[in-house]
């Protein structure tokens, strides 16, 4: 069903307390969490976040993780969450209609199939509650993290646009929003290629080892800092799910 990138969250920024601090600020926000919500998050990989937002909320309710990779798996245990390795759909149609007060699908929507992913959102629409959301969080298209040039094109070739994600949306009876999401990144130049190494976007997984060597050497000769610093930007596409599209899909 999707293409995983299991190195996304292991020893980049995103495992950082920094910007775990800083998600967790940006969907308690969105979501107007309060201790009565029940959450979802598809695509939690190790669930940093996930456990992050349980615990800052104070959610009475633990917090529902899912992934269909083994990652999810490396997850430290939290009474707060609820985790299972499985696919969003299969586990949207075991949950009652209008369940959840805020789905969470970080950086994930493009490793769908693209005939699941409407789908998907009938049933991430199907169980969110009346007036509530799912955020979907997507990198702009003009990448903003320093990047090969053949590794942006095989992004660009990969990667949703909003646009797409926002007619989806409509597609699916979904009232739509964007807002933005933006994270200041410093960080050592070799670490950055430790982690290109690794292929930690999902974009780099078919590159050869001698493919990403070559990519390397051009950011190595266009970034001739020791520290790299840039934006790490997403979109938040807030889908939210009106009285008056409660109607059956």
């Amino acid at each position: 069903m999707t293409t995983t990138c299991p190195n996304w969250d292991r020893e980049s920024w995103i495992s950082s307390d920094e910007y775990i601090a800083h998600s967790v600020k940006a969907l308690s926000e969105c979501l107007k969490i309060t201790s009565n919500s029940k959450i979802l998050d598809i695509g939690c990989g190790r669930a940093g976040i996930t456990i992050a937002l349980a615990e800052a909320s104070k959610v009475t309710t633990p917090i529902e993780g899912i992934d269909i990779s083994d990652t999810i798996n490396e997850a430290p245990n939290c009474k707060k969450v609820n985790l299972l390795q499985i696919d969003a759909i299969s586990y949207l149609k075991e949950q009652p209609d209008e369940l959840y007060h805020g789905v969470i699908l970080k950086r994930m929507l493009h490793c769908i199939k693209e005939e699941l992913r409407k789908p998907l959102l009938q049933e991430v629409h199907r169980c969110l509650k009346k007036n509530a959301r799912a955020l979907v969080f997507i990198m702009p298209p003009e990448i903003t993290i320093p990047m090969f040039m053949q590794g942006k094109h095989t992004f660009l070739q990969e990667q949703l646009h909003f646009q797409d994600i926002l007619n989806l949306g409509q597609d699916c009876l979904f009232e739509t929003e964007t807002t933005h999401f933006c994270f200041n990144v410093e960080i050592e130049k070799q670490r950055y290629f430790d982690l290109l190494r690794q292929r930690f976007m999902s974009n780099l997984r078919n590159f050869s080892d001698n493919e990403i060597e070559n990519g390397v050497l051009e950011i190595d000769r266009d970034y001739p800092d020791d520290v790299l610093k840039f934006e790490d930007l997403m979109y938040i596409i807030h889908l939210i799910k009106k009285d008056s599209t409660s109607q059956s899909l």
